[in-house]
């Protein structure tokens, strides 16, 4: 799963069209869930193993109750709620379904 937007990189100012943005590492304890957003410059970029261009930082509350989603579907679904994210869109691979 990961998502796809136009992003431009801070600092550099440069705008990637459809910027491939994935939930890279998630760290949950009894209170908060931390993500770390990658963003490549597509898809095959991260599939190649290439660094990505930028790093990002988000935290949150996270739902904890046994019939909750995973870690990784929650940073998804609560970086969706952010204004800067509004207009992504979802990307799925082979096999993956909508949680």
């Amino acid at each position: 799963m990961a998502l796809q937007q136009t992003f431009t990189v801070p600092d550099s100012g440069v705008t990637i069209t459809k910027a491939y943005i994935c939930v890279e590492v998630t760290e949950v304890t009894s209170v908060n869930q931390t993500i770390l957003l990658g963003f490549y410059i597509n898809r095959d970029a991260k599939l190649n193993g290439k660094e990505p261009v930028y790093r990002n930082k988000h935290s949150f509350a996270p739902n904890l109750s046994s019939d909750s989603k995973n870690a990784f579907v929650q940073g998804y679904e609560y970086v969706k709620t952010l204004p800067e994210y509004q207009s992504a869109v979802d990307i799925f691979e082979e096999g993956q379904v909508i949680p």
